[in-house]
């Protein structure tokens, strides 16, 4: 089953796109420092976390967190 997860973190946009695991998961911007993401089931191991600003500047993090 999928989630919601709150990421913290600064620079975000509204409209910003993001991955885990290479499947995109619906994120609401709450601000420039915090995004609510909604996802669908993810395969169980250590998840990369790709998120896309719409002025095309991306930031990725490996192993950003595992899914049980």
């Amino acid at each position: 089953a999928g989630g919601t997860l709150t990421l913290r973190g600064s620079g975000f946009q509204s409209g910003v796109k993001v991955t885990i695991g290479g499947v995109a998961a619906s994120a609401m911007w709450v601000d420039a420092n915090t995004l609510t993401l909604t996802t669908s089931a993810l395969k169980p191991g250590p998840q990369t976390l790709v998120v896309t600003n719409p002025d095309g500047e991306t930031a990725s993090l490996d192993a950003a967190f595992t899914a049980n």
